[in-house]
């Protein structure tokens, strides 16, 4: 059963991934509009609904498992990941749900970028299934700020 269950998380770090690169596929190549906003939904709304999810999962893994077998320096980076994935996501989402107009009308749009790339890192501090769904958070976000972004 245990098996099984990190199969699963393995493939959510699989689904975040590919739909991070096909983001990018999306931006760099033309592709017909269909494709291209059938892909940017699917992403905008990972971000939107599993980001959470993942965070607290994450979480419940770390508290469980975690973080007694961990050194305090270790959790301490594990949790400033978790903790800077979650205002990020939080900011996003409050700006998406007020600001539907205008939603790049914000400064902190210059640093979002950088925090969620800065929360991946982190995230390497921890260890076991908590790593992979924090992982998988942060790249559910990072897929989610880059189908915003239209050139």
């Amino acid at each position: 059963m245990k098996a099984l269950a990190d199969g699963f998380w393995k493939l959510t770090l699989l689904v975040a991934a590919l739909s991070l690169a096909a983001i990018w596929y999306v931006q760099g190549n033309l592709v017909p509009g269909g494709v291209e906003t059938t892909i940017r939904v699917f992403a905008a709304w990972l971000g939107c609904f599993g980001v959470p999810l993942l965070l607290t999962f994450a979480y419940l893994s770390w508290v469980r498992v975690s973080r007694p077998a961990l050194p305090v320096w270790r959790s301490g980076l594990g949790l400033a990941s978790m903790t800077v994935l979650s205002g990020d996501w939080l900011i996003r989402t409050g700006m998406w749900v007020l600001l539907p107009t205008h939603p790049r009308s914000l400064v902190f749009d210059s640093l979002e970028g950088p925090a969620v790339l800065t929360a991946a890192l982190l995230a390497f501090a921890l260890s076991g299934r908590a790593r992979i769904q924090a992982l998988a958070g942060a790249l559910c976000m990072m897929a989610a700020l880059q189908a915003e972004g239209y050139f």
